[in-house]
């Protein structure tokens, strides 16, 4: 049964990355619980872990070198959700001084690529600010901790999955 999941491994992250997304939406949209530039670029991370994920589906063993690159994008990712989630819970760690000498982000994700470039958009919403560091819901972790134990899954389920296939 373990090996059947494991070797179903793309089709479970695909499934996990877009449930943990339409939770997201969710507690957005009816919960009126507002997003962070954190928070959505933790979503477009699940975002590409998952189309990744769709994309070593259809590839399978066609090509080897295009299975190699998207496992490593697969991987990246999900590396990137996580630094992103654990820059989060860093945030909420801070007391309230240390808070607002932060001026990373202030404005909506969409309204800082406008104004700022992608670039340096990309980089004031990594170094976050006090919007960043709000905590509205918790069950045992908050938004943060739970998307970094996603992406700490996603990356368990690709490593072993990777493991088991090394030592058939």
């Amino acid at each position: 049964m373990i090996k059947t999941l494991l070797n179903n491994h793309p089709l479970i992250i695909f499934f996990f990355s877009f449930v943990i997304v339409g939770v997201a939406i969710i507690f957005e949209h009816f919960g009126q619980y507002y997003a962070c530039p954190l928070c959505i670029l933790q979503r477009w991370a699940y975002v590409f872990c998952g189309l990744t994920a769709l994309l070593l589906m259809v590839i399978k063993q066609k090509n080897h070198f295009f299975k190699t690159l998207a496992e490593f994008k697969l991987c990246l990712f999900a590396i990137v959700g996580a630094s992103f989630a654990l820059r989060q819970i860093h945030l909420q760690s801070l007391n309230s001084s240390e808070l607002m000498s932060i001026s990373g982000c202030g404005m909506p994700l969409s309204t800082l690529l406008e104004y700022e470039g992608i670039f340096n958009g990309l980089r004031l919403a990594f170094i976050g600010g006090p919007s960043c560091a709000v905590e509205d819901w918790r069950l045992i972790f908050n938004f943060a901790e739970w998307s970094l134990i996603g992406f700490i899954v996603i990356l368990l389920l690709f490593s072993s999955y990777k493991i088991v296939r090394l030592y058939e």
